[in-house]
């Protein structure tokens, strides 16, 4: 007979079985919106700007560009997540979870770090198009 603990966990792992199928199932129907995921936005102030005669030229929403940095951030953020789940099922003591490794705290603070300097190089640089108002 089994008892109140593994029921509990026949519980919680059903439950992640249905999130997970839930949040694909959103992702193949198009519920969860991906488009443009792994694109950025130049000067990202959702604001329109001038030209030199005053007109209003376009909206800095229309300048997209494909971010590596975006790329490099769910790639890292996917196999750390990965990786501490293959930790998780191979943890030799159950009921616990297995301590993050500090590398990989690092490495994540790192790729935010990256990403973040991308947004910044991307909204302030001042070779933008939309920085020099063009």
């Amino acid at each position: 007979m089994p008892t109140c603990v593994q029921i509990v966990g026949w519980e919680i792992k059903g439950f992640l079985i249905a999130l997970a199928a839930i949040v694909a199932g959103r992702l193949l129907t198009g519920q969860i919106n991906t488009k443009n995921l792994l694109h950025g936005r130049i000067n990202d102030t959702g604001q329109a700007f001038r030209d030199e005669h005053g007109n209003i030229s376009r909206k800095a929403s229309d300048t997209r560009y494909f971010s590596p940095e975006r790329v490099q951030l769910l790639l890292l953020t996917l196999g750390a997540a990965f990786y501490y789940l293959t930790l998780v099922f191979n943890n030799a003591t159950p009921g616990t979870l297995p301590p993050v490794p500090d590398s990989w705290t690092e490495t994540l603070a790192g790729s935010n770090v990256l990403y973040l300097g991308g947004k910044a190089i991307s909204r302030f640089w001042p070779w933008t198009k939309n920085a020099s108002g063009l």
